[in-house]
Parts: C-alpha cells; structure tokens; sequence
C-alpha cells in the first residue's frame, strides 16, 4: 500500500507540476516520471512510443533505460506501425499487451516476435495513449535481463499514468504551436523586409513544430520555377550540402516536396519522408530525414513561396497543424502585399485572436482537468493516510508493553512517515487552491503585514535573537489574502534559514526598477547555490536536505504561483552562508 501510495503521488507531483510548466520542462517531467515508473516496476526500460495521427509511421518519443540499456530510440524511427499488425490490433481491441514470456506470443505475431528478439526483451508491457478517444500511443515497460510477470495491479497504475501523460503531451504540443503563432506574428510586426524575417520565420516554424531544418523557396515567375532563398538549421547540424543544391537547382512544379505544395496550393505533411525526394535530381542529399511538411506563401490565391521543414524524428502531423500552416503562409504572403498590408494585417490579426481564444480555451480546459485530477488525488489519499496514523499510534498507547524497544521503534518510525505523507497532501492541496481560487485586490499596507507576520515568528519562538529591519510605507494593490500567504512563507523561509545563527537579521523593503515597486525579503542564513537556483520555485524540489532544514518544498513555488497571478515575477540571489534575497513584484499596477 506504501509503494502504490508513493506511486499515486508521484504521478499527482508530476500532474501538478505540468499545468504551469514549459514545454522543455513538461519532457523533463515525462522523462522524470518514465524513470519513476520503470524503478517501481523494476522494468529494464520505460517509454512512450508515438503514432503520428493518420498511423502511417510511429517512433520512440521518450525512453528511459537502466544503467547499460542501451537506446532504441535511433533504430525505432519513422517505422510503419502495419509491420506490426497484432500488436497495434491488441492494442485496440484488449486494451493492453502483456507478455511474461515471448512463447506466449501467437504464430501470427512473427514480426513482433522477431523484433523483441533482435531488441534483447524477455517480457513487455503496455497500455494505450489516447488523444480524442484515438490511439496516439502507447506507455510501456520491458524486462530484458530476465523474464517478468506484471499483475493486474500493474496495469491499473499504469493506465491511471497513461491519462496524465496523454494531457501533457498535448498541452506541450498546443502550447508550442500556439507560441509559434504568437512568435511568427511578432517577427513579422519588427522586421522591414521579407529578407530580414526569413531566418528568423523559419527558426520560430523550426522550433516550434521540432523540425531541425528549414528552407524557403520563392516563386520566380519569369522562369516558373521555385529558386533556393535562405534556410536555418539547429545547431550543430551541418546543412552546408542543402545550402549548395538549392543555389544551383531550381525546382519546377511538382518536383519534391516544394515543388507538390507549389503545384497544389496546400500544406503537406510527410511523416515518412523520403529524404531525399527534396530535389529528384540529388537523391542523396539529405541522409536520416523522416518527418517533414511544406506550405505555401500566398499573397490572396496566388503561391509566391513555400516553406518547407525536415527532423530527423518522425513530425506529428494532424488537421490542427495544416490549419495553423496555412494561417501562418497567409500571414507571411500578406506582409510581402505591400498595397494591401495593413488591411490584411488587420484582418489576420482578428482571426489570430479568435484562434488564440479558442486554443486558450482548450489549455484552460485541460489545466483544470490537471488540476482536478491531482486534487481528486490527493484528497483521496487522506483516508488511509488516517488509518495508518491511528493504528500505528494505538500500537504505541495501547500495546507497546507488547514490542520491544526495536518493534516500538519501527511503529514510531511508520506514525511519522504517515504525518510526513499527510503534510505533503496538505501542501498539494494547498498549492492547488491557491492556484484555483479567486482574486480580490484593494490597496494593502504590506509594512504592516509584515510586522504583524514577524510578531507570530518572534512569539513562537521566543528565545530567537532575530533583528527585523522593515521598511515603513511599503504599500501594493493586491489580493490581501494572497499577499499574506506570500508574504508568510517568504518570511518563514528566512527564519528557517537563520536558525543556526546566533544573531540573524531579516529584511523586509523595496527598490523603484522603471518605475516599478519591486519588493525584496532579505536574510543573512544558510543562502544556496545558485547554480541550482532554477529548481527553487519547482514542487517538491529541495535545495538543502531535510535533516537540515524541515519542509516540503511547496512554499516557494507557492509564492511564484501567487506572484504569477498577479502579473508579477519572482527571483532569488544568493551565496552559500552569506544569506539569500527574494525579490518579488506584484504587478504594472504597483508603481515604485
């Protein structure tokens, strides 16, 4: 019951950290919470695979190994999931695969049979990712140094993960594809020339779909052919070869993947591309590409240019995506209209806004889902939280006569862990009302706050030599309620961090930054490291050790979510021993 109770919150640690998080930090957590999974289980590896939407091909989208386990994530790539029939119907129909030994696999499954044979798996676990009630994927768990049996209580907790891994994957990708509009809109409201905002558009296109490569040919009309103007690839990747074909080889219609979207009008995407299709007449150009897609630069119904973008991982591609091409070809053939640009511009504006909404929308939806997920979580970890508590403490009060000195130790040890365990649900749910609750601001005098807060520390802890310096008149336009919960941690943090001193001071004060109140809490404690300084804000996340300090690492990023509500933004400086300082504001509406 401990370890499915750890698993279960592990799964909402990781469900809560997701709703605010990136989209690098959402794979962070996916990797993280892959390792969690594949220890719990004692698998040899974890991981997702990934169809793209129209099942053409399918690929390793996260992989986590034990130490010697080596990667599949290379050889897996852009494979057509009919090679594998029985497996993809299992999936369908049961709902699941589980085999404890490769001879249970049927004749007709001889592909997958020799596919985990050549991989080194003994035994395989796995259960459908869906997205829209359509297989998307599936979670997974292998056993490769020896054969494996999972029971039916495996399954459960793996399917309860497969739902918060199916909404992270697709926050991250909205998320992205919204930042790419947002982005693709911006370059072109600062650039002058189309020349400028090439690299900048396909960078942008680039990173936000998880293409490596990216090229834009324009449409010459007095040879009627697309010529080569410009390209941008990650780092580190040497597209010297593409840069020389396109500056010698123009394309008419229909030759490669430019060529078709040119002759067509219409976004294309290819998850099994052939690399070298790019230009027919080099087939040997582009080595190890499989996802790519074009679209077309309009100005009104007539194709000026086209965009096109190559990974060497196979690119998702849905009708959300072709829709989102073409609006972002309109916009891009609309800046080089110069007649009828602000027109256009305005136009294209409403619509983008309207599509924003809409995917604003769908994030809100799916961070409430999150959010009510891990609440329900949590919340329902609360009763035999209870149960073991209570029993653990009747053993002690009522039976102790009956165990020795070891025994009792054990049951003391159990109560504790129990109250540890019920404090971290209490701080989930927590941080998930604040998040969720509502704002009320009015004009709050933070300086008397503050006295107030550092009298309920001074009261507590009597025998504490503790100097408050708290600047007079610090006044905010904030949620009073917010701000004191803000503030009550901010301050307990350094009381905490001060306690080894003798003597310690703690600051409370405010600076003008562009005429801006930004707000500080100041300590002279044990300060950190600031290399780990981006983990201060992260749950959970602990930069001392809890024999060191006591908590749970939720008042910070507590503080962040309350500052983040108030349109402010929340940083640290600090030195190991030399004291940490919060600087904190509270939104354009606090004037220094």
């Amino acid at each position: 019951m401990r370890s499915q109770l750890a698993f279960m919150t592990g799964i909402a640690n990781m469900a809560t950290r997701c709703i605010n998080a990136s989209p690098a930090e959402i794979a962070a957590e996916i990797m993280d919470a892959l390792r969690m999974i594949g220890e719990f289980f004692g698998a040899d590896r974890s991981y997702i695979l990934s169809f793209c939407d129209d099942e053409r091909s399918m690929q390793y989208a996260y992989e986590w190994g034990t130490t010697g386990t080596v990667s599949v994530m290379t050889p897996l790539k852009g494979i057509p999931p009919s090679r594998y029939p029985w497996c993809v119907k299992t999936l369908k129909e049961a709902g699941m695969l589980n085999i404890a030994q490769l001879s249970q696999l049927p004749e007709s499954a001889w592909a997958e049979r020799a596919l985990l044979q050549a991989l080194g798996v003994r035994s395989f676990v796995a259960v459908p990712l869906s997205t829209g009630g359509v297989l998307s994927g599936c979670l997974g768990l292998s056993a490769l140094q020896s054969e494996h049996r999972w029971d039916g209580a495996t399954i459960a907790l793996l399917r309860q993960a497969t739902d918060v891994f199916a909404k992270a994957l697709q926050r991250a990708r909205t998320q992205r594809r919204l930042a790419t509009q947002y982005t693709v809109a911006r370059v072109l409201a600062e650039s002058v020339t189309l020349g400028e905002a090439i690299p900048k558009l396909l960078q942008s296109v680039c990173e936000g779909v998880g293409a490596e490569l990216g090229d834009f040919w324009r449409v010459d009309p007095t040879t009627n052919r697309l010529l080569w103007g410009g390209t941008w690839h990650a780092p580190g990747l040497d597209a010297a070869a593409v840069e020389g074909i396109g500056l010698n080889i123009p394309l008419p219609p229909g030759t490669g993947l430019p060529g078709r979207v040119w002759a067509t009008g219409e976004p294309e995407c290819r998850a099994d591309v052939v690399p070298t299709a790019l230009v027919d007449a080099a087939p040997a150009e582009r080595p190890g590409y499989l996802g790519a897609f074009a679209f077309p630069v309009c100005s009104g119904a007539r194709v000026t240019g086209v965009m096109s973008f190559y990974s060497r991982s196979v690119l998702p591609c849905d009708n959300d995506l072709l829709e989102i091409l073409h609006a972002l070809g309109s916009q891009i053939g609309n800046f080089t209209a110069r007649k009828r640009a602000e027109e256009q511009a305005r136009q294209l504006t409403v619509e983008l806004e309207q599509r924003v909404s809409e995917r604003t929308s769908e994030l809100a939806a799916a961070n409430k889902e999150l959010e009510a997920f891990s609440y329900s979580v949590s919340h329902d970890l609360r009763a035999p939280l209870r149960s073991i508590a209570g029993f653990s403490q009747a053993l002690v009060d009522e039976h102790a006569r009956f165990l020795n000195e070891s025994g009792q130790d054990c049951v003391r040890r159990v109560h504790a862990a129990s109250q540890r365990m019920t404090q971290l649900i209490d701080d989930l749910l927590h941080l998930s009302r604040v998040t969720r609750g509502g704002m009320r601001r009015e004009r709050i005098d933070l300086s008397a706050l503050a006295v107030d807060i550092a009298a309920d520390l001074q009261k507590a802890q009597p025998a504490r030599r503790v100097a408050f310096m708290i600047a007079d008149g610090l006044l905010a336009y904030a949620d009073p309620r917010l701000v004191r919960i803000a503030l009550e941690n901010l301050f307990g943090n350094a009381w905490k961090y001060t306690f080894r001193h003798a003597q310690a001071r703690i600051e409370f004060g405010a600076v003008d930054r562009h005429g801006e109140a930004v707000y500080y809490v100041r300590d002279d404690g044990a300060g950190f490291n600031m290399a780990y300084a981006e983990k201060l804000f992260v749950p959970f996340q602990r930069l001392h050790g809890a024999s060191e300090f006591d908590g749970t690492g939720i008042g910070l990023a507590t503080v962040q979510r309350i500052i983040h509500r108030h349109g402010g933004v929340i940083w640290a400086h600090a030195e190991v021993e030399e004291g940490a300082t919060l600087f904190f504001t509270l939104g354009a509406r606090n004037r220094g």
